[in-house]
């Protein structure tokens, strides 16, 4: 589908196969690259990697493709559609700062 030309902070950016330097831009948001917690987008790819992801948006006017990688991954939460109102124990990995309440 095509090659990763850059990693940024925000995004990264593809140079889709077919196209000439510059007519059309891939682009994949940080959430669209992997259902996994990443800081960093370059923890998923990396310059001149090849890709394939999934088409969302393509603006044939300004020339702009939006991708997804994690739209052609298997979606992890699938496997506790059967759990809905049960109880389910499990280690705690992560806390995050936020208001504390009061009960």
């Amino acid at each position: 589908m095509g090659t990763v030309s850059e990693v940024h902070d925000f995004g990264v950016f593809v140079h889709l196969d077919g196209e000439p330097d510059g007519s059309c831009t891939g682009f994949i948001r940080v959430p669209d690259l992997t259902w996994s917690r990443i800081s960093h987008p370059s923890e998923s790819v990396e310059a001149g990697q090849r890709i394939t992801g999934e088409v969302i948006v393509a603006d044939t006017r300004s020339g702009q493709v939006t991708l997804s990688l994690k739209a052609l991954q298997e979606d992890p939460l699938v496997r506790f559609t059967d759990h809905v109102g049960r109880v389910v124990t499990g280690p705690i990995t992560k806390t995050t700062p936020g208001e504390a309440t009061q009960g």
